[in-house]
């Protein structure tokens, strides 16, 4: 006789019952993605090397430089200025009396500070002043560099999600003013290592005590990172920081591989710009914001147009030998965004400033997932 099977009662949930909620994981930010730590670590191998090869062996190719300077140099410079495209950043560039002075002001001066030494020959007028501001000026573009480097390595750090020794920062933001002071040594040994030529022994001694500076500093920010529990962001964070001070380093040898030396500053800046341009805060009442949505919503227009004002950028940026006295109108054009590199410089420094409350604010949730 075949025994009945037993059926289990079936559990009926009431309409007032609620499933359990499905924990769904935060979305990432644009800079814990690996694609962007890929790129920028990349550009190592496939930017910086065949530059640095091309400045060692074939130092000849005219048509280098002009388009090395057109499709990475003036392009990034241009970037920076599309922060203007925005109202609410051109209100609070307005807000205050120091703002005034910081993002309209001194862009204005160093403008025109650059037009009239440039454009008034004041370098055989008043020799002393035009050596100070080119010195100056090449300072600056050292030192915004090796800054760079620094913003970007605490990126890097901010991904492996662990806590840093206090004096980290220290030391790599001594390792970059040590790497600007060696460089600065080696522009005025001419371009070559002091220790490679018959330059005095104060300057030797000086080049020496810099670099060697720079190298303690740099092993102890590798010490830094090796106290955190190792992961794959770490790692990525020392590999950067070793690739960006090789870079530079090596430039401190051989100042003609600063060109190869800024590869990866610029992949990296055009790679860290191209979210923050698309999370831009626009107002659809504003004329110019407006015109700056509707070409930022148009990938191949944005581009051309972006390539085009670089264009512009990168002949002044080649115009140093310009002959003035044929076409000043020309001549003054070229120095005009000539100057932009001098503005970009100051401009650069403020607007990744995180401890500034606006530039927190329209970067918030942009790098890195939002918390809460």
């Amino acid at each position: 006789m075949t025994a009945t099977p037993t059926l289990e009662p079936i559990a009926v949930r009431s309409a007032t019952d609620t499933p359990p909620p499905v924990r769904q994981l935060p979305a990432l930010g644009y800079f814990e993605r690996p694609t962007p730590v890929r790129i920028i670590l990349g550009s190592f191998v496939f930017l910086t090397l065949p530059i640095a090869a091309l400045v060692l062996f074939l130092p000849d190719a005219a048509a280098f430089p002009w388009l090395y300077i057109w499709l990475f140099g003036g392009t990034h410079i241009v970037l920076t200025l599309t922060i203007y495209g925005s109202r609410a950043n051109r209100r609070y560039f307005a807000s205050s009396p120091r703002n005034i002075a910081v993002f309209v002001a001194i862009p204005l001066a160093l403008l025109g500070c650059t037009l009239a030494i440039r454009t008034l020959d004041l370098a055989a007028t008043v020799p002393w002043l035009a050596l100070g501001f080119w010195a100056g000026l090449r300072f600056f573009n050292f030192f915004h560099l090796t800054r760079q480097t620094f913003g970007v390595h605490q990126l890097f750090k901010a991904r492996a999600k662990a806590k840093f020794p206090a004096w980290a920062k220290r030391c790599e933001n001594g390792t970059g003013l040590a790497l600007v002071a060696t460089l600065m040594l080696t522009h005025a040994a001419g371009g070559v290592c002091p220790l490679l030529t018959e330059s005095s022994w104060e300057l030797r001694f000086a080049w020496l005590s810099c670099a060697s500076l720079a190298a303690v500093l740099y092993a102890a920010s590798m010490l830094a990172l090796c106290r955190i529990p190792a992961s794959p962001a770490a790692r990525s964070a020392m590999l950067y920081i070793t690739l960006q001070t090789l870079g530079t380093a090596a430039a401190t040898l051989y100042l003609p591989l600063y060109l190869a030396a800024l590869a990866m500053h610029y992949v990296e800046y055009h790679v860290l710009m191209l979210p923050r341009i698309g999370k831009q805060e626009l107002d659809a009442e504003c004329r110019i914001d407006r015109g700056f949505g509707w070409l930022r919503a148009r990938p191949v227009p944005f581009l051309l147009a972006v390539l085009a004002l670089s264009a512009l950028v990168a002949t002044g940026m080649n115009a140093m030998d310009l002959d003035a006295s044929g076409n000043a109108g020309w001549a003054t054009l070229l120095t005009a965004f000539d100057a932009l590199v001098a503005v970009h410089y100051f401009l650069e420094m403020q607007i990744w400033k995180f401890s500034d409350p606006h530039i927190r604010k329209s970067l918030d949730g942009v790098y890195f997932a939002k918390r809460g």
